[in-house]
């Protein structure tokens, strides 16, 4: 039996009910209307502490939104657009959406929603998206070997994703694929780079409204040490190159490295008519920095590079014999383990080493003041520097030659050129 009381809240409703053991008892309903959302129930042993509570607390529960019949009467002909069901909707949504920012719009979500589903630069494949970057790329000037290495991860990434718009793809997806995938803390960290670069580019293209890679942890990684070549691994190494013939071709590339300090792409875009007597010019278009710098060719170098000058041409082996060779040449010097980037690190330790200049030593290897300070200051030990320099193509005594020691530097400094 529904309960009489004056004045009562629409979408409010008291019923008098009986339970299973007789006792009576007043249930009160806070109906959508009332609340803009859910529905509320509660019991009341007294019909008195029903109403005190309907017009007391339960008012804290009422929607602040208009109700459905309200919103028709206010909108006019377009409310009658939309049926009680999606009114209700609207209010109950506008509820949620103020709950979290009180000033937040119900069309400024909705907006938002569908910037996020359908973007607006349309949608694009994820494999489209990648071609377009990389063509992008290639516009812009973009070294062969940056485009080689972005397009490859890239495109690893997108093996997972093979059907997916690039606008589907959410940061969780990408997390996931990365712990999936358990790489390295370095790889991890050039992955998250990469497809920082894709994600950015869609961004400008409006094919997403925000990247999945942002906000995404960096990994934090360490340094790894500066190792240079010892004076007598350098010296087997030049060795090696110069008296067994397989070996011949690397001798010119290997000097210029260790005793000029040019990268590896830049040893092996190098030409012989940039090897000039006393400067290795690195064009901007070869150099890692696009900056074009001068390289002084030292009196010991100026020795190596005498006997295998040519009037044009690479002056490093291309393509298959670049890779297998070097690997090979390394075994056959007996040097292992090889360090990392092991050519260019001994230039810059030896020559800061005797110098005591980052600037100078800065502006040979075409890197900062701060980074030769921070990584080559101390690697290696007193008077090494000299006998490193001192490292020559012709008869000298630097160092000490011990016939009866398979790692002696095997007549590195004292034999004369054949």
């Amino acid at each position: 039996m529904k309960a009489k009381i004056r004045d009562l809240p629409s979408g409010v409703g008291v019923t008098r009910t009986v339970n299973g053991r007789g006792t009576e008892f007043w249930r009160v309903r806070l109906g959508k209307r009332f609340t803009g959302g859910g529905v509320t129930k509660r019991d009341f042993t007294k019909l008195s502490d029903a109403r005190d509570w309907i017009f007391g607390d339960a008012q804290g529960k009422k929607s602040e939104a208009p109700s459905p019949l309200r919103m028709k009467a206010e909108a006019g002909a377009t409310g009658f657009l939309l049926t009680p069901k999606q009114l209700g909707a609207a209010v109950s949504a506008q509820k949620r959406l103020s709950e979290v920012n009180s000033k937040a719009d119900l069309l400024e979500a909705v907006n938002f929603f569908i910037r996020h589903t359908r973007p607006e630069g349309g949608e694009k494949a994820l494999k489209d998206a990648i071609d377009d970057l990389l063509s992008a790329k290639k516009k812009a000037g973009k070294k062969e070997s940056y485009m080689k290495g972005l397009g490859w991860s890239l495109r690893k990434f997108a093996t997972d994703f093979s059907d997916s718009k690039i606008h589907e793809i959410s940061r969780d997806d990408f997390e996931t694929w990365l712990d999936e995938e358990d790489f390295s803390l370095p790889t991890r960290r050039n992955y998250i780079r990469d497809c920082g670069i894709l994600f950015n580019f869609a961004v400008s293209k409006k094919w997403l409204s925000v990247s999945p890679v942002e906000g995404v942890e960096k990994p934090e990684i360490e340094d790894r040490e500066i190792v240079a070549l010892s004076v007598r691994q350098t010296a087997r190494l030049l060795l090696t190159a110069r008296n067994q013939p397989p070996f011949r071709p690397f001798l010119a590339s290997i000097a210029i490295q260790l005793f000029a300090g040019l990268r590896t792409s830049e040893i092996r875009t190098l030409e012989w008519s940039e090897v000039r007597d006393k400067q290795i010019v690195v064009l901007a278009s070869k150099a890692k920095t696009r900056q074009r710098r001068t390289v002084s060719i030292s009196d010991n170098l100026a020795t190596w590079l005498a006997t295998e000058r040519k009037d044009s041409g690479m002056v490093a082996p291309q393509g298959r014999e670049w890779r297998t060779g070097f690997t090979a040449l390394i075994g056959a010097a007996r040097i292992t383990p090889w360090p990392r980037n092991a050519l260019r690190h001994s230039f810059g330790s030896y020559h800061y080493a005797l110098h005591k200049n980052e600037n100078l030593t800065a502006a040979e290897m075409g890197n900062s003041p701060e980074m030769i300070f921070k990584h080559y200051r101390a690697v290696v030990f007193d008077k090494d520097e000299k006998r490193y320099w001192n490292l020559a193509n012709k008869e000298t005594k630097v160092i000490p030659f011990d016939s009866g020691n398979p790692d002696s530097p095997v007549e590195a400094a004292t034999a004369s050129t054949a």
